[in-house]
Order: structure tokens, then C-alpha cells, then sequence
């Protein structure tokens, strides 16, 4: 096969041309998944794509979701190369992209869940670029999904209409319906369909969490990366879970704002919903999600499923305490602060532990920061641990600064590891990268790809976890480490009561 040449497959659907951008790895993109859900379709649960004849070029990214622009600050963080590069947005979005490597079969599949807080982001992220995951034998798929009021929608009237009584989750029913995609297509790829991965970071994480104690989603995968968001400890984060009755009086009260009836939004351009506060939560409604991710845990829903969750201090800025505690420059402030979140009991028991009285504000609460991240995938991997599930858990912490024009503002980022574990250092910070970045994405990806071919990582530090001990990450060294014990059972404690 030459170079650029163009490469034909066959799928339930019709067939689909890709291009071979490097030896031997051809590049799917635009693939439809689904049905596009536009029209009727809106706010209706996934539909399979009707077929269509002749050979359809997949030589381009699909149409991003609608969504908002990131804001000032975001765009600090989040550099070119972390934002979607096809501005072309479109409720018909529904399109899934793909790497393989010509000649092989039976190769393992990761399919990779983007962030963006539920409201944002899409698959042509120059970050997410496949090449060296399908170079080490692994069929790696993006796709594109419904975001904010468009997937997440709810409202009495919306599931009186709808054949499953339910409303909202329709960012779930699109990731199910792509992971049937896969399940029903892949092996034409050279992908095998009984050894899928799901990925995900972020918001992508959350989803991937969900999928992993969803009733609907089995069968669809057999392991689970989950990076930077851990909603086993839902209070600690960013609100992760909405019960069904919320969802509805926060649709009700949308359209109140918005001056219409259901019928009428159905005739809204697509740009009225991003003028207003948007559905940014995964909802348990009983049919997608019938209970948060730590019950679904100790339900058993995970049970025999290798599972790999990391964090990097990064992804703190989630934590709804910490930006006005680091603002506090005096103790009583602190604890103030401190005692409005975890309660003032639980406050006492974490000033003796991190002898906060005699220390400075900021050296406390960075330890605290690392402490409260590790101690929330411990507290999972604990989870898991005892329903001796057959699952095993790996879980790490990412401290590595990512090297760029922000890095002493921003250090370890938040998704700042995804390039690391994909191994693909973008040409856009080219003036930035070091000897020990490319030598810490060599070995970061050497760990993910073992796991997803085997369902466990390739070092010998990198060992399972009994909910005491977790794998570090930096350029250095890499080694396995314990949480301080008197310090994890406090957290521990705090976590299995919540904030009081």
C-alpha cells in the first residue's frame, strides 16, 4: 500500500474510504455512528445510521457539537493543540475516527471519551492523535457525542413522550451507540471485538464511570481507563450525579427562561440553547444510571473489570473548597472555609492531623490537595477491594509539569497527561519539549498500552491496589508509594460520611 493511498472497508453501513497518512496507518475520519439527531430526533435516545450506497470519504473530522467557546483563561491552559480543530458545529455530530494498522488482525480496540465538563470539547483535538497507539498494534477510536442542554436534557412531558419514560442521557446513549458501532464493525478494521478498552479523562472519565455500572453498556467493553475526574467521592468534586426529579426542575426551569413550551424549543436554532445555563450532569434515571458510581461499586457492577484511575494535582481545581481556601491568608479564614465543607467535627480532626496552626496556609493546603486526590481513587481501589470483585484496580498520580508558556502558573495541569500516555507530543509546543518528556510519554504509554492489551500495566512498580498504596508518575522516577495511614483513614472516614 503507498503512502496517502487511498484504503475502502465495508461496514454493516456501507463502505468508507480512509487515507494511510504514515506506513502502514490508516486513518478513518467522519465515520457516522448514529443517526443524526436533529429535527424529531432532538432530545430522543440514539438511532442506528440507515445505510447508504456508494463509498463515503472519511478523509475529514466529522461536525463538533455545538457548544460555547472556552473562555480567556481556559485558553491559557488548554493551548491550541488541547482545543477541537473543526469549528464546524452541528447537532448532526454524531461521527466516530479511526486508527489501525494495515495487515494485522485480532488487535486490541481502546476507544478514547474526550473532556470538557459535559458542555464542551470534541474528537479533533490535535492531542488525541492515534498514530503511535495503532503503530504498537491497538485499533484506537474518538468519536463525537451530544453536549450540554442537547445531551442532557430532562422534563416530565420530555419522558411522557418518549418509548423508554425517561428523559436526559442522551450523551450516554450516544457513547453506547458508538461502542455498538465498534462491537459490530471493528473486526473489518483489524480490531477484535471482544477485547475493547474504554478511556476516558475528564468529563470523558465521568462517562466511562457511568458506562462501568450502566446496565445497558454491558458486554459493550471489558476494561476501563478513567483519568482526572473521581466521582466515587461525589461531594469532594464538581457535582457529578442529578437525580431524575432535579433534572426535571432544572429543564422546567430552562424553558421558563427561555420564554417557551417544549413543542416550541424543538424549533430552536441550536445557538438559543447556548445563550442559557446548560445541563452539565449525568442523571440517574433508572434505565442509563440507576445509582451513583460508589453505590454501583459496592453493588457489585464493576465486579471483574480491570480498572486504571489516575489523577495529577491538576485536577484539584474541580474541588469546590480549595480556590477560597488558597485565597485565605489568615487560619480563622481557613477554617471557616474548611468547616463550610467537611463540617466543623471533621474540620477539628484535620487541623491536628495536618498540624495546621503551626504551619503556612499554602504548604498545608497543597499537601491536602495531593492527599484528598490519592485518598479518593484509594478509597475506590478500597471499594473494589473488598468484594474480592476479580477486577484488579491500578491507580497513579501524574506529577509531572507539562512544559509550556504558562508552566510555573500552571504546573500539572489538568488533562496535562493525556499526551504523555499517548505517547504524541504535539508539533505546536514543539519549543517547549524536553528529553525527559519524550522519555516519560515512552514509558507513561508502554503502561497504557500493556493495560489495554492485557488489562494490567507493563511495570513491575505499577502494582494493583489495595486501596493503600498507588503508583507515581514523574520524569525522575517512577515508584510505588504508600499514603500516610493515619491520614488516609481520616480521609476515609470523611469520605463514607460525607459532608456534615
Amino acid at each position: 500500500m503507498d503512502a496517502l493511498s487511498n484504503v475502502v472497508i465495508e461496514t454493516a453501513q456501507g463502505k468508507v474510504k480512509g487515507v494511510e497518512e504514515h506506513d502502514g496507518i490508516v486513518v478513518f475520519r467522519g465515520i457516522p455512528y448514529a443517526a443524526p439527531p436533529v429535527g424529531e430526533n432532538r432530545w430522543k435516545e440514539a438511532k442506528p445510521h440507515e445505510k447508504w450506497e456508494g463509498v463515503l470519504d472519511c478523509s475529514s473530522f466529522g461536525n463538533s457539537a455545538p457548544q460555547n467557546m472556552m473562555d480567556e483563561v481556559s485558553q491559557l491552559i488548554w493551548t491550541e493543540e488541547f482545543q477541537i480543530s473543526n469549528r464546524a458545529y452541528s447537532e448532526d455530530c454524531l461521527t466516530l475516527n479511526l486508527w489501525t494498522k494495515a495487515g494485522l488482525r485480532d488487535m486490541p480496540v481502546v476507544v478514547y471519551f474526550y473532556g470538557g465538563g459535559y458542555v464542551s470539547g470534541g474528537s479533533s483535538c490535535e492531542i488525541y492523535d492515534g498514530t503511535v497507539l495503532a503503530e504498537a498494534g491497538i485499533v484506537y477510536v474518538t468519536f463525537n457525542h451530544r453536549e450540554g442542554t442537547l445531551a442532557l436534557f430532562a422534563g416530565e412531558e420530555l419522558s411522557e413522550k418518549s418509548e423508554s419514560g425517561t428523559s436526559g442521557n442522551y450523551m450516554l446513549s450516544d457513547d453506547i451507540a458508538a461502542l455498538r458501532w465498534v462491537k459490530e464493525n471493528i473486526r473489518a478494521f483489524g480490531g477484535d471485538p471482544d477485547n475493547v478498552t474504554i478511556w476516558g479523562q475528564s468529563s470523558g472519565a465521568g462517562q466511562v464511570n457511568a458506562l462501568s455500572i450502566s446496565p445497558l453498556a454491558k458486554g459493550l467493553f471489558s476494561k476501563v481507563i478513567s483519568m482526572g475526574y473521581n466521582d466515587y467521592v461525589d461531594f469532594l468534586f464538581s457535582k457529578a450525579w442529578m437525580e431524575q426529579k432535579e433534572a426535571y426542575a432544572f429543564g422546567k426551569e430552562l424553558l421558563q427562561k427561555m420564554g417557551c413550551s417544549l413543542e416550541e424549543a424543538y424549533e430552536k436554532d441550536f445557538h438559543e440553547f447556548l445563550k442559557y445555563p446548560q445541563f452539565g450532569t449525568l442523571q440517574i434515571d433508572g434505565r442509563y444510571i440507576e445509582s451513583d458510581f460508589r453505590h454501583g461499586v459496592q453493588n457489585g457492577l464493576t465486579d471483574g473489570i480491570p480498572f486504571m484511575m489516575g489523577s495529577v494535582p491538576g485536577d484539584a481545581v474541580v474541588m469546590p473548597f480549595l480556590r477560597p481556601a488558597m485565597a485565605c491568608k489568615e487560619k480563622k479564614a481557613l477554617e471557616e472555609i474548611l468547616s463550610g465543607f467537611f463540617g466543623p467535627e471533621n474540620t477539628k480532626e484535620i487541623w491536628k492531623a495536618y498540624e495546621i496552626e503551626n504551619r503556612e496556609n499554602p504548604e498545608v493546603l497543597a499537601e491536602m490537595k495531593e492527599d484528598l486526590l490519592v485518598g479518593a481513587m484509594l478509597d475506590f481501589a478500597l471499594g473494589r477491594k473488598e468484594r474480592e470483585c476479580g477486577g484488579l484496580t491500578y491507580i497513579y498520580y501524574f506529577r509531572h509539569p507539562m512544559p509550556g508558556p504558562n508552566q510555573t502558573r500552571f504546573g500539572a495541569f489538568h488533562s496535562c497527561e493525556v499526551p504523555y500516555f499517548m505517547n504524541h507530543f504535539s508539533a505546536l509546543r514543539d519549543a517547549y519539549w524536553k528529553e525527559e518528556d519524550f522519555a516519560l510519554g515512552a514509558l507513561s504509554s508502554r503502561e497504557l498500552i500493556h493495560f489495554i492489551k492485557t488489562g494490567k500495566p507493563a511495570g513491575d512498580a505499577f502494582l494493583p491496589s489495595d486501596g493503600t498504596n498507588y503508583y507515581s508518575i514523574d520524569a525522575a522516577e517512577q515508584k510505588n508509594l504508600l499514603l500516610d495511614p493515619c491520614k488516609r483513614d481520616l480521609w476515609f472516614e470523611i469520605f463514607k460520611g460525607g459532608v456534615r
